[in-house]
């Protein structure tokens, strides 16, 4: 089913607001979100994946770590999933992550250091005396 023709979360408005945790407890895990999910709608999801650190992109590749899969995925986008072996998870699956890596710091992924930008330097004359 075209993703235009999806209806809205089944239990939109039904469900208390998603936990909040540390804003950055989702810092180096990257996201992508599929289907309807159960009481957000996508963007919902992605700004709340954001708040809390993480990254949100459309297309499953080898730096995604996970993925919120709801009702209705698409078949090809569960079969890369699949295949690039990331870790599935449901709306409450994702709340119930923040939820614990906000209370266990040391579960968090360590965070990356930056490469470091190589600059080109300018030959100099060598001093003779």
């Amino acid at each position: 089913m075209p993703w235009a023709q999806r209806g809205p979360p089944k239990n939109k408005g039904q469900k208390a607001a998603p936990p909040t945790g540390d804003f950055q407890c989702l810092e180096g895990k990257t996201f992508v979100i599929t289907g309807v999910l159960d009481s957000l709608e996508r963007d919902e999801c992605a700004d709340y994946i954001k708040m809390h650190g993480g990254r949100v992109v459309g297309s499953v590749s080898g730096k995604v770590t996970h993925a919120v899969v709801g009702d209705d995925a698409g078949e090809r986008k569960l079969k890369y999933i699949s295949e690039k072996g990331v870790t599935s998870l449901t709306e409450d699956e994702l709340f119930a992550l923040v939820k614990s890596a906000s209370e266990n710091p040391e579960t968090r992924e360590p965070k990356k250091p930056e490469p470091k930008k190589v600059t080109k330097s300018t030959p100099t004359k060598a001093v003779t005396s």
